[in-house]
């Protein structure tokens, strides 16, 4: 790369610009869903099933599905990126068809990054889901997302073993809670696999 009209010239040309696009559209999606929480209302949440083996295996399921394709979109993009820095101009006929394969590797190399990239995060999730009815309640958490409401909200809480659990939340009263602010854990919506929060810690005694 010469100078910065050169690292353009390759993002928008094709077929990087593909992951380009993809690469912005999943960043909007992701501070939508994870820190506005759009969507949460229809059942969408940050916390949707990957399901399948074949995400099973590669360390994707049960990620939060922004963030998946956050992960995947990235590394797709400068895969992409790096190939055609390397493989420069062609003509069209030959372009279209290296930019094919370039596609088709850098796909690989996305979702191969993304799933080294995300095996601890996803156990930090995996620990989440697993914890016992209410054994968070009493515990102040740490809010990571913008906002909390009674269908979104998302949390820090300290995991007695060691290190920190990322925990859905809901809060059903009107509040100012936003990412930053602590907030009281009280209860366990078991059903829907989330903690119910208090934005007044004061009720900690």
């Amino acid at each position: 790369m010469r100078n910065v009209e050169d690292f353009v010239d390759v993002a928008i040309a094709f077929p990087t610009v593909i992951f380009t696009v993809a690469l912005a559209v999943s960043l909007l999606f992701f501070a939508l869903t994870t820190l506005l929480g759009f969507g949460a209302e229809a059942g969408f949440e940050i916390d949707a099933d990957m399901g399948g083996n074949l995400f099973s295996n590669l360390g994707l399921a049960g990620l939060p599905i922004a963030l998946t394709a956050t992960l995947v979109s990235l590394f797709s993009w400068f895969a992409s990126f790096l190939l055609m820095s390397i493989i420069g101009d062609r003509n069209d006929t030959l372009l279209i068809i290296v930019g094919v394969v370039v596609i088709v590797v850098s796909l690989v190399v996305g979702v191969l990054a993304a799933s080294v990239v995300s095996r601890p995060v996803g156990k930090v999730f995996a620990a989440g889901a697993g914890r016992s009815r209410g054994d968070l309640a009493g515990q102040l958490c740490v809010i990571t997302t913008l906002k909390v409401t009674d269908v979104f909200g998302q949390a820090e809480v300290a995991d007695p073993a060691g290190g920190t659990l990322l925990v859905q939340v809901r809060c059903n009263v009107e509040n100012d809670l936003t990412a930053g602010d602590q907030a009281l854990i009280f209860g366990r919506d078991s059903s829907a696999d989330t903690y119910l929060v208090s934005p007044d810690t004061d009720d900690l005694g």
